[in-house]
C-alpha cells in the first residue's frame, strides 16, 4: 500500500501486531516502586544478559510527569528520582516494537495491556507525531536534557543534542493508532501505543 499522509497522520498500511489485556486476567496490586519494576520486567521482558537501554518510560503521576528510559530491568529517571505507585495514574514502556501499558484500577490496583508489533494478526496502522511542549534546550549531562517554553512549562527527557526552535525542530513522540471494524464494517481506532521520540525535523 502506498504510504498516505493527512494532516500530519501517515497511514501504513498493515502489519502484523498481537494485544494481551489485562496481564493477568484480573488488576495487579503494586505496593512500592520495586514491586512495579519486577511487573514490568515481567511483563514487557528483557534478556538478563544485556545492558543496553530496552525502552523509553513515561509515569504519569499525580502531580507530575517523569520521562526516563527502561534498563537493566529497572527504571532511570533523572536524578535517579523514584515514587509511591499509590500517586500513578498510568504508566507506558515501550520501543520500536512493544508497549506496555498499566493504568489505575484502584488504589495501588492496575490494569496491563501489552501490545507486540511484528507477531500475530495483520491489522492497519496509522502513526502519528505529536509535537512536545518546549522550544528549548539544555543539556544536563548524562544524557539528559531539560525542553522548556517562556511561561514556565518544562519536561526532562532521556535525550541530548536537542537543537530546537519554534518551528520544525521539536521534539514528538511517535505513536501509533490501531484501526479496527465493528459489526457493520465501521472503522475505528481500538488501541494506540507509544513508539519514540523524533528529535529536530524529524
Amino acid at each position: 500500500m502506498p504510504e498516505v499522509k493527512l494532516n500530519g497522520w501517515k497511514l501504513l498500511g498493515e502489519i502484523k501486531s498481537r494485544t494481551d489485556f489485562s496481564l493477568p486476567a484480573k488488576p495487579v496490586k503494586i505496593n512500592n516502586f520495586a514491586e512495579l519494576q519486577e511487573e514490568v520486567e515481567a511483563k514487557f521482558g528483557q534478556d538478563k544478559e544485556e545492558t543496553e537501554v530496552k525502552g523509553k518510560v513515561i509515569a504519569y503521576l499525580d502531580y507530575k510527569v517523569l520521562i526516563g528510559r527502561f534498563a537493566e530491568n529497572k527504571f532511570i529517571f533523572f536524578s535517579e528520582e523514584t515514587f509511591d505507585p499509590k500517586y500513578l495514574q498510568k504508566l507506558r514502556v515501550f520501543n520500536k516494537e512493544k508497549e506496555l501499558y498499566l493504568w489505575r484500577q484502584g488504589e495501588n490496583l492496575f490494569a496491563m495491556r501489552l501490545r507486540v508489533d511484528g507477531e500475530g494478526e495483520r491489522v492497519s496502522v496509522v502513526e502519528a507525531r505529536q509535537v512536545l511542549w518546549g522550544t528549548c534546550a539544555e543539556d544536563l549531562g548524562n544524557g539528559w536534557s531539560r525542553i522548556s517554553e517562556s511561561r514556565g512549562m518544562e519536561l526532562i527527557l532521556p535525550l541530548t543534542n536537542l537543537a530546537l526552535d519554534d518551528k520544525k525542530n521539536r521534539v514528538k513522540l511517535k505513536t501509533y493508532n490501531y484501526i479496527g471494524y465493528n459489526e457493520i464494517g465501521q472503522a475505528g481506532y481500538i488501541d494506540s501505543r507509544f513508539v519514540d521520540f523524533l528529535t529536530g525535523g524529524e
